[in-house]
């Protein structure tokens, strides 16, 4: 199945939940960011139990600091 992460394409084998996909990827979601799923930001203890379909579009919101 294909997804976007952050605006990027990537091919990924089916099943998987978003846990396995960042895993496979490589991506840490760093303790401070949220993830959004199709524009619905998933809680970390759902990351297990939710599953990506092809075509959908991931993006990783990380805070920015400063003035």
């Amino acid at each position: 199945m294909q997804i976007t992460v952050n605006g990027e394409p990537h091919q990924l084998p089916t099943p998987l939940s978003l846990r396995e996909a960042l895993d496979r990827l490589g991506l840490v979601l760093p303790t401070h960011a949220a993830l959004a799923l199709n524009e619905r930001v998933i809680p970390r203890s759902d990351l297990d139990s939710t599953q990506l379909q092809e075509g959908d579009q991931l993006l990783i919101i990380k805070p920015t600091f400063g003035g």
